[in-house]
């Protein structure tokens, strides 16, 4: 899917960091997951969201993939997950980037 450049900088706007789920066990900290894929979802919005509902909104998003057979499950096991924000100066700039690897 895409690079990782909008990571840095959004239309001038730094990202902001909201969660990143990953499992407690040592050896899933470690990332000894070889076919663990790595889901990246940025929202870039002119109006933050609370993080309760940014994340919650990704849901679809994850099931989605799943269902489209992008990733193989959406457990622990299976993806990591990494959800960000950051601000755009209007609502024309609004998007939603999703990467997978």
């Amino acid at each position: 899917m895409s690079g990782h450049s909008h990571r840095n900088q959004a239309q001038g706007s730094e990202l902001e960091p909201v969660v990143r789920v990953e499992p407690l066990g040592a050896e899933e900290a470690e990332g000894n997951h070889p076919k663990r894929s790595v889901v990246r979802i940025t929202s870039i919005r002119n109006r933050l969201l609370d993080p309760d509902n940014l994340v919650g909104g990704c849901k679809y998003i994850i099931d989605s993939l799943t269902k489209a057979k992008i990733i193989k499950d959406d457990t622990q096991k299976d993806i990591r997950l990494e959800v960000y924000q950051a601000k755009c100066a209007t609502r024309k700039g609004e998007k939603t980037i999703i990467e997978v690897e």
